[in-house]
């Protein structure tokens, strides 16, 4: 109680508010000391600021901490391993379907290519059976029902 006695009497007598949260803050460092500022460190490391004798339970409680971020720090190269194994296989299927999609239009031209030969050489039966209908003199057969 002496000592919010102490401050109330401080803050009359620093006429401001702002000289009153100064004097406050002074206060608490001397009461309380100069605190490192806490800085993110690698899980198991333990830095000088931190006080040799922490509690069995904050040591639990840090190990269990630590073993978490191994965990996720894993899975979390575990699920980029997977999405680059994902990403070439769409690449590889994009690759395929582009083949296949080639290959049809091959498939189809060849199609196209040899019906038109296959009706071309049945039109040349045709025109070779014409021809020689052509040739036959028909003024010098021998039978009337020819002519």
């Amino acid at each position: 109680m002496s000592n919010d006695k102490q401050q109330k009497s401080n803050l009359k007598q620093s006429g401001s508010s702002a000289d009153a949260i100064a004097s406050l803050l002074d206060e608490d460092t001397l009461r309380f000391g100069d605190e490192a500022p806490l800085t993110p460190q690698e899980p198991g490391t333990e830095s000088a600021a931190e006080p040799a004798a922490l509690s069995e339970e904050h040591r639990t409680l840090k190990a269990t901490f630590d073993d978490q971020i191994r965990t996720q720090q894993a899975t979390i190269a575990s699920l980029e391993e997977s999405l680059s194994r994902a990403k070439e296989a769409v690449l590889r299927a994009q690759a395929e379907t582009a083949n296949a999609h080639r290959r049809a239009e091959k498939t189809i031209a060849d199609a196209h290519k040899y019906a038109l030969e296959k009706f071309a050489k049945q039109l040349l039966d045709v025109v070779d059976s014409l021809e020689r209908a052509l040739e036959v003199d028909l003024s010098a057969a021998a039978e009337p029902g020819v002519k």
